[in-house]
């Protein structure tokens, strides 16, 4: 059996060359092969599934420009039935941080609620679509017969951002409209229950969420800030107009706990031209995503959300202002 899989990823790096692409996961020819368990949430049931891969593991750390001070990153590549082989990323927390093995459940969890809600918020069809990493939980005996836990999720190549976190941080220096108006839209679509923040990744593909929940403040592991993790957000997130146009309304403050202001006209004249062929795209079919957008909101929280005649203003004027970033 060792044979047919080991077989089975080496052909699918010959296949890689022949197609003229350079897998960046190499060394891994002498890595011993090893059975995981591979536990799968299924956020629309509650329940984790299990079931067996194969796999090889890197036993030194991957080192990244943003590596984690409680997480240590492997390189590991997952066998499959149709695909040969794909290249994941291991996450395992580092041994100061003594996390129990729920963490690891917890932090996948995570994740795949975040990933469903960005598909509602996709629903809205802002002009740039996002999505979370599906995540899963991989389980394997090591040789002292100790249970050995990591999160694993595709390897993404490109340049790592970090947009906010659970604690009131908003990144300034490369501000984007769309993380936050995520985040403010999880808060909106939940009815106040629970907030996705500490936003992170490669684009609009992202990771590692943290989730903020009123009723269940230990549900979501020590990153859960509950009420008061909301409250820091929006103490310094930026009402922008993206938010605007997706049907958000500003969440009402006092005075002083009031950001900064940004200059919306300033970020705009510094998109980039891709983003403005999109807002093009999106004025040929402004009417239909117009009522889209309108028939959605009419599902969510009249008290966080602009109906009615505020969303039937939406005019082709507002799409040309807004760049989507």
């Amino acid at each position: 059996m060792e044979e047919t899989v080991r077989g089975k990823f080496q052909r699918s790096v010959r296949k890689l060359i022949r197609m003229g692409r350079r897998d960046s996961f190499l060394g891994f020819e002498d890595q011993p092969i090893i059975t995981f368990t591979r536990h799968r949430y299924d956020a629309v049931k509650d329940v984790f599934v299990k079931d067996e891969v194969k796999a090889m593991l890197e036993t030194k750390t991957l080192k990244v420009a943003l590596e984690g001070a409680t997480r240590e990153l492997y390189r590991i590549k997952i066998m499959t039935k149709f695909r040969g082989c794909d290249n994941y990323v291991a996450k395992r927390y580092k041994s100061h941080v003594q996390a129990a093995d729920e963490m690891y459940f917890t932090d996948c969890k995570m994740q795949m609620i975040a990933k469903k809600m960005a598909d509602d918020f996709n629903k809205l069809k802002p002009p740039h679509r996002i999505d979370f990493l599906e995540t899963f939980v991989l389980e394997m005996t090591t040789e002292q017969g100790m249970r050995q836990l990591f999160t694993a999720e595709k390897f993404v190549q490109g340049d790592y951002q970090k947009h906010s976190s659970n604690s009131g941080f908003v990144q300034e220096v490369h501000h984007r409209m769309t993380p936050h108006a995520f985040s403010h839209f999880s808060y909106v679509h939940s009815k106040g229950k629970l907030m996705i923040v500490d936003i992170q990744g490669v684009g609009d593909l992202w990771t590692d969420p943290q989730i903020h929940a009123v009723d269940d403040e230990q549900g979501f592991g020590v990153g859960n800030l509950g009420l008061a993790g909301m409250a820091k957000f929006f103490r310094t997130y930026h009402y922008n107009p993206l938010c605007e146009w997706i049907g958000l309304v500003p969440f009402q403050q006092s005075p002083f706990d009031l950001p900064p202001t940004i200059d919306w006209e300033e970020v705009c004249d510094r998109v980039k031209e891709d983003d403005r062929a999109k807002i093009c795209r999106r004025r040929m079919t402004g009417n239909s995503a117009t009522w889209q957008r309108r028939r959605i909101l009419s599902d969510l929280s009249s008290q966080n959300c602009k109906l009615g005649q505020e969303t039937r203003g939406i005019e082709d004027e507002r799409d040309k202002e807004i760049w989507g970033r």
